[in-house]
């Protein structure tokens, strides 16, 4: 990696708009206040002072996972499919409220609000809906139990959350930060500065397979019917496991589209920068978490990674004060439960590299791929690229939901298929 004395040369612009993630890590990291983000873009609110420490601390520029494993996690990554891990397990809530509610199996919700109501924490960092646009997230700091009920359930698109670390590490904590790789890979990087490294001691880790632009929302509520002023309220995975899309327009109608029925804006709406992110699992969190697809525990379990020692302590604690229902499940089960997206991932993120050519400075452990893998990865990489095409884009617009829904579950079918040859 480059030495501080050279990174103290660069400045914003210097850092490639190829390579950011829109995490917001450099937002929280100016010392001038200068770098702001939307959402949509990051960008420089006033003028650069060239500290260099946005390119410095920039996640989306490089990473080495194995460095910050060791630090962070104790140990070396070790597997080239879901990094460091000491404990692998699916979970839910005990709680019916939260479990209900949750996309999954409510674990998230249910070690914050743990976590607030034993005092282990003043906050956490995670994302909800604003309420005056009911159709757009946001980051926040969630103060209460009631404010992290609220906020449960995923939130498919793009979300600067590391830009609210600032705001945060300057208030009494320790606070609990929930979040994609993108958002821990900045707060990785940040905490290269001691005084994040304390007041962020718990980091839980999303599972993330295709984030979203916001056009993606912007589509399926038309799609819904509706127009973005009409929306009430709108959750991506409302609705009895393992839910989908719920929009309640002001008009008192509701709309329902199954979340494997709108599967396919991920290949219309994900971002390019996003094709270059090889983290699934969220390999450098405390403890990561994402859905359970295995039969067996089909109706709402989470799958759960415990990572660090703090992160397997803070599982076996919950569990024991009887927040979450826990079992030991092994690797192949989670491949099992996951296969096709750890092959999009892990083994599609060295052939999306190959054409695309982002500039990365990671380090990684490759996992090996075979001929036919690099051309289902190619081909995917292709249907991508052709369905991110705004003509396209346009004429998917047109076509009738239930030729979206046939097409989604189609594709799904036939990646999974794929994963398991």
């Amino acid at each position: 990696m480059p030495s501080v004395i050279e990174e103290s040369k660069h400045g914003f612009s210097d850092i490639d708009e190829a390579v950011c993630t829109r995490c917001g890590a450099c937002v929280s990291i100016c010392p001038i206040g200068v770098i702001a983000t939307d959402g949509h873009e990051v960008r420089l609110a006033g003028e650069c002072i060239n500290c260099g420490l946005c390119y410095r601390f920039c996640p989306g520029r490089e990473m080495d996972f194995a460095a910050l494993s060791k630090v962070h996690l104790q140990a070396m990554p070790g597997d080239s499919l879901l990094g460091h891990y000491r404990h692998l397990g699916v979970a839910h809530a005990t709680s019916d409220e939260i479990r209900q509610r949750a996309a999954s199996g409510g674990v998230v919700t249910s070690l914050l609000t743990y976590l607030l109501e034993t005092n282990q924490i003043r906050g956490a960092i995670g994302a909800t809906m604003r309420e005056d646009k009911p159709w757009q997230c946001q980051p926040a700091i969630l103060r209460t139990p009631q404010e992290v009920k609220r906020a449960a359930q995923s939130k498919y698109s793009l979300l600067s959350l590391d830009a609210l670390l600032r705001t945060a590490r300057d208030e009494d904590g320790p606070f609990a930060v929930v979040g994609l790789p993108c958002h821990v890979h900045g707060l990785r990087r940040l905490q290269r500065i001691g005084s994040y490294r304390a007041k962020f001691p718990i980091v839980i880790g999303l599972f993330c397979g295709f984030n979203l632009e916001p056009a993606a929302t912007d589509h399926l509520i038309s799609k819904a019917g509706f127009t973005q002023g009409q929306v009430q309220h709108l959750e991506y995975r409302g609705g009895p496991w393992p839910g989908g899309l719920v929009i309640h327009g002001r008009d008192g109608q509701r709309r329902f589209v199954p979340k494997h029925a709108y599967s396919y804006v991920n290949l219309m709406h994900v971002p390019r920068r996003c094709l270059a992110c090889p983290d699934l699992t969220n390999e450098l969190a405390d403890l990561s978490v994402g859905d359970c697809w295995l039969e067996e525990y089909a109706g709402g379990w989470s799958t759960v990674i415990g990572r660090s020692l703090q992160g397997e302590r803070l599982l076996a604690e919950a569990a024991q004060a009887g927040v979450l229902r826990m079992e030991r499940i092994g690797r192949e089960d989670v491949l099992r439960s996951h296969g096709h997206l750890l092959a999009y991932k892990k083994e599609g993120y060295f052939v999306r590299q190959s054409w695309l050519r982002v500039p990365l400075g990671y380090e990684l452990l490759r996992p090996p791929i075979g001929v036919k893998r690099w051309i289902q990865q190619s081909l995917l990489l292709a249907a991508i690229l052709m369905l991110s095409n705004s003509a396209v884009r346009g004429m998917v617009q047109r076509l009738p939901g239930s030729w979206l829904a046939h097409m989604s579950r189609s594709g799904r079918t036939a990646a999974t298929r794929a994963a398991g040859d």
